[in-house]
C-alpha cells in the first residue's frame, strides 16, 4: 500500500522546492520517492493554472460523481 503523506508534509516540501532544492537531495533528505516529489510538484502546476491538467478540485469532484453513478446503478 502506498504510503501517506500529511498536506502539511506536501506544502513544506514543495516550499523546500520552490527555494530551489534539488528534488533528489530533498528526496533523499526527506525520505521521499523522487518520482513522489515529482509528482506532487506537476499537480501544484496544475492547481496554479501554470500548465495544462485535471485540478485537485476538479478530479474530487469525477470522483464524487463516480461514486454517486455507481451507487446509483447498484439500486435495484
Amino acid at each position: 500500500m502506498p504510503r501517506q503523506y500529511s498536506s502539511q508534509c506536501r506544502t513544506r516540501a514543495l516550499a523546500l522546492l520552490d527555494e530551489g532544492r534539488s528534488l533528489t537531495e530533498l528526496a533523499k533528505r526527506l525520505g521521499i520517492a523522487p518520482a513522489t516529489l515529482y509528482r506532487w510538484h506537476q499537480q501544484a502546476l496544475i492547481n496554479a493554472g501554470e500548465r495544462p491538467g485535471t485540478t485537485s478540485a476538479e478530479a474530487a469532484e469525477l470522483a464524487d460523481a463516480r461514486r454517486r453513478t455507481r451507487h446509483l446503478e447498484e439500486e435495484p
